[in-house]
This record gives C-alpha cells, sequence and structure tokens, in this order.
C-alpha cells in the first residue's frame, strides 16, 4: 500500500499511462489502506513486547519507527477534507514530502539494512520489497527533475 502512495504520482509524471493514473489517482486512499495495515502492525508488535521475555528491539529502535508511525498518522490525519487545506501550502506540500521519505527510508532500513546487518544472506521473498523501496526515490526525483528542469542547468542564467 506504501508504494502507490508514495510514487504513484511520479509515475503518473514521467509515464503517462492509464495504469500510473491510476496509481496516481487512488494515491490517498492506498496512504489510508497503508496506514490501516500499519495499525494492524503496531498491534502485532505492541503484543510481541507483552509474551516476549526481553525487550524484541532497544530504545532507538522503538523511537526511529514510532516517529515513522506517528509520522503515517499525521499524514492519514491532514488527508481528510476538513485537514486537506494544510497541504496546499509549500510548507504542507513539504512536510507530506518529507514524512513519505522517512516512512520510505525506514522502510529501506528494515528490508534492505536489517537483514544484511544481521548476516542473514538476502532472502528472495524481500526482493520485491527492496526494488520498490529503491526505485521510489529515484522515481520520484526524476518525477521533481522533469517539472523542475531549470535545476539540472550548471550556471543560473543560460545563454
Amino acid at each position: 500500500f506504501f508504494f502507490p502512495a508514495y510514487a504513484g504520482g511520479a509515475l503518473a509524471r514521467l509515464a503517462p499511462i492509464p495504469v500510473f493514473a491510476a496509481l496516481a489517482r487512488y494515491g490517498r486512499e492506498a496512504g489510508l489502506a497503508f496506514a490501516g495495515a500499519l495499525a494492524v502492525h503496531l498491534a502485532m508488535v505492541l503484543w510481541l513486547f507483552v509474551v516476549a521475555e526481553e525487550t524484541p528491539v532497544g530504545d532507538t529502535v522503538i523511537a526511529t519507527f514510532g516517529v515513522g508511525a506517528l509520522w503515517a498518522y499525521a499524514l492519514a490525519l491532514f488527508s481528510l477534507p476538513r485537514f486537506g487545506a494544510v497541504f496546499a501550502s509549500r510548507a504542507g506540500r513539504a512536510f507530506r514530502s518529507l514524512g513519505m521519505d522517512y516512512i520510505a527510508a525506514l522502510f529501506f532500513y528494515d528490508f534492505v539494512v536489517l537483514p544484511l546487518e544481521f548476516g542473514v544472506s538476502h532472502p528472495l521473498r524481500y526482493a520485491p520489497f527492496t526494488l520498490l523501496i529503491l526505485a521510489g526515490p529515484l522515481v520520484r526525483l526524476a518525477a521533481w527533475l522533469r517539472r523542475n528542469p531549470g535545476i539540472t542547468r550548471y550556471s543560473p542564467r543560460p545563454r
């Protein structure tokens, strides 16, 4: 659910085909579905804390992923029509983009860094998530560069 919310609009800007247009059109719904799935995930993690003899993860991991969860729910709250005007401003769009990038970085850490850090060969079952989390920021960057072509120039004044 996260990838369509994160990169669907960028895919539609880069390649205007119907499938990508649908991803862009339903990005909000995908983000809300992600927030719903996250609630189930968090409930399972909390249950793990209850039944485990030792704390399953350290305080840093709890804080880092806790910020990501709070950001996900802040984005869900601001997607409601009553609060949607917040994202009409440049600061609101920056807040949304930064939040989505933070959550994407958490996915990268969880699906790429942690398995490699613990000496586990990267299982094939992680490959789709790894590809999506590597492709997402690149797609968003490409769409941003396409929308802001002057950024790639070498000098501030075109000749």
